[in-house]
């Protein structure tokens, strides 16, 4: 049937109404997903370029906020759930996704940096 749970791919059937009183139809999983990592690499590269003087100048400093980056990635979310629970489950929801969304930056932008220090030890190497 069509604008039900089960034709749309989602958890709960809204009756395609979305904010404003328009009809629409509802986010899929797959997207979001998709979009998520997208703006995630967006901004990495946003943050990489705008802010070079943020980078590490060696390994030693690289290696530090790569660890910090893995670290801050596995703590962060758990962290910011349990923070949020008493809240209202919209508020809590979209909380923990931007929690998320910031450590997933964070992991990347030590991941280029890194690459970047690992290729700038290999220049001449590779001629």
């Amino acid at each position: 049937m069509p604008g039900s749970a089960s034709s749309t791919g989602c958890g709960s059937d809204t009756g395609g109404i979305v904010a404003g009183g328009r009809k629409g139809g509802a986010l899929s999983y797959a997207f979001f997903s998709i979009s998520f990592v997208v703006l995630a690499v967006a901004m990495t590269l946003w943050i990489d370029l705008r802010f070079r003087r943020l980078s590490p100048s060696d390994l030693r400093a690289g290696g530090l906020r790569l660890v910090a980056a893995f670290v801050a990635a596995q703590v962060a979310v758990p962290v910011a759930t349990w923070v949020v629970a008493p809240l209202p489950s919209g508020v809590g929801s979209w909380t923990t996704v931007g929690t998320g969304f910031a450590a997933m930056v964070f992991l990347m932008l030590a991941v280029v940096w890194m690459l970047r220090l690992a290729q700038g030890l290999m220049g001449g190497m590779l001629r």
